[in-house]
């Protein structure tokens, strides 16, 4: 009965795997398509779409007139004890040779975490005035605090580029899904 038991679990672990395994490259399969997407729509019939997701988003821009080009403010992600984040986004619509319409999104990603010094107190007799005041002045910078130095990363957020291609063109996205749940069946 124990054999059994713990040959299920092993069977159940697998099925799991398995499903996620499938899930993860479903995703994978309709980011990388949207990535690829090119619009039959007009940048300008886009673009209005493409600020409304930003604005949802809580994201403030400036724009390139005329150009559909636009650049976030830095946004923070939600500061903690750890430290701070921010994003910004840069996204360009071009237009291809045929007339049709691609968005590229890319995502700058900036953060910094707190640091402390506790300096360490002095122990035994103090022997001068010099020694005294030196050991006053380290109990007084004792965990003094700083920001590490700016860590900053940027890339092409699929993402997002996903979430335009879902709002803009439902059709499309709805045909992706199917291409992804064909190709990975749970």
């Amino acid at each position: 009965m124990m054999r059994l038991a713990r040959g299920m679990w092993w069977v159940a672990a697998l099925v799991s795997w398995l499903t996620g395994c499938a899930a993860t490259q479903r995703d994978n399969y309709v980011r990388d398509r949207a990535a690829e997407h090119v619009y039959t729509q007009s940048l300008g019939q886009m673009w209005p779409r493409v600020e409304a997701i930003l604005e949802s988003k809580g994201y403030f821009w400036r724009e390139v007139p005329n150009r559909f080009i636009l650049e976030t403010e830095w946004k923070e992600n939600g500061g903690g004890t750890l430290g701070n984040s921010y994003t910004r986004f840069l996204i360009q619509g071009m237009r291809t040779r045929n007339g049709g319409s691609l968005l590229r999104v890319m995502r700058n990603d900036a953060s910094s975490q707190a640091t402390a010094v506790n300096y360490a107190g002095r122990t035994g007799p103090v022997s001068s005035a010099r020694a005294a005041a030196s050991a006053l002045n380290d109990v007084a910078n004792s965990n003094t605090t700083g920001m590490t130095p700016v860590q900053k990363r940027a890339f092409r957020d699929l993402e997002l580029e996903w979430e335009f291609l879902q709002a803009i063109d439902p059709e499309a996205a709805a045909a992706l899904e199917r291409e992804a749940q064909a190709r990975y069946p749970k």
